[in-house]
């Protein structure tokens, strides 16, 4: 699948739920008894939170390039230079 299908698929699957999340949004809002009290706007502070992570993903994809990278420190790999010698960089002993 090229990179170009791939974001596509991304933004439709992030944006076609929008609309029924507002929709939910405003059954909470408008049709919730009397008696539940306070709950309706905890569950409308949990519903807002996600919908706007939901845009924020549709608009701003973040690609993470060594996502499945085994880790691996980064002063594993200075042999020479100053940092080499030392000691609050130096290679736990675990990684030798």
């Amino acid at each position: 699948m090229s990179a170009v299908v791939f974001d596509i698929l991304v933004d439709v699957t992030n944006l076609v739920p929008i609309p029924f999340k507002m929709f939910c949004m405003y059954v909470v809002y408008r049709h919730s008894p009397a008696n539940m009290e306070s709950l309706p706007l905890f569950i409308l502070n949990v519903m807002m939170w996600e919908l706007l992570a939901s845009i924020d993903s549709t608009l701003f994809f973040v690609v993470c390039i060594f996502a499945f990278a085994p880790y691996r420190p980064a002063v594993g790999r200075m042999r020479s230079g100053a940092f080499a010698k030392s000691k609050v960089l130096s290679v736990p002993s675990i990684y030798k």
